[in-house]
C-alpha cells in the first residue's frame, strides 16, 4: 500500500506523510518481542522518521512519533519522560503552526499534547 503511495507522490510532504506510516509498520512489528525485533524494526523504524524529517522538517506528526517512541522506552535504553519531553514540545509547537493542506493528515495533535502534560 505505501509502495503505491509512494508512487503517487506528489511533493516532499506527500512522502513524508507516508514515511510516517513505514515508522508506525515497524513499530508495530517491534512491539510484537521488543528484545529480539528492537534490532530490526526499531533501526528500520528510526531510519523512516529521519529521512521523512529531512524532507519535511516541519511535519509535526514526525515529532510526536518520534516522541512517543522515546516516551515508550525505558529509561535505561536511553528513553523516559524526561528524554522525550523536548521532542513532544517540538511536536505541539509545529502543530499550533500547521497549516495542512486539504486532504491532509491532521492526527496527533491531541495524543501529543496529553503525552506532552504525562512528561510534566
Amino acid at each position: 500500500m505505501c509502495d503505491k503511495a509512494d508512487a503517487l507522490a506528489q511533493d516532499n510532504a506527500d512522502k513524508a506523510e507516508i514515511l510516517a506510516i513505514r515508522n508506525m509498520t515497524a513499530t508495530q512489528q517491534m512491539i510484537v518481542d521488543p528484545q529480539s525485533r528492537w534490532a530490526t524494526y526499531g533501526q528500520e523504524g528510526a531510519g523512516y522518521l529521519n529521512k521523512a524529517k529531512q524532507l519535511n522538517p516541519n511535519n509535526p506528526r514526525l515529532y510526536y512519533l518520534e516522541g512517543a517512541g522515546i516516551f515508550g522506552t525505558p529509561e535505561q535504553f536511553g528513553g523516559g519522560k524526561t528524554k522525550a519531553k523536548p521532542v513532544l514540545q517540538k511536536a505541539v509547537e509545529l502543530f499550533k503552526a500547521d497549516q495542512p493542506k486539504p486532504m491532509y493528515p491532521r492526527w496527533g495533535q491531541k495524543q501529543a499534547e496529553d503525552m506532552l502534560a504525562q512528561c510534566q
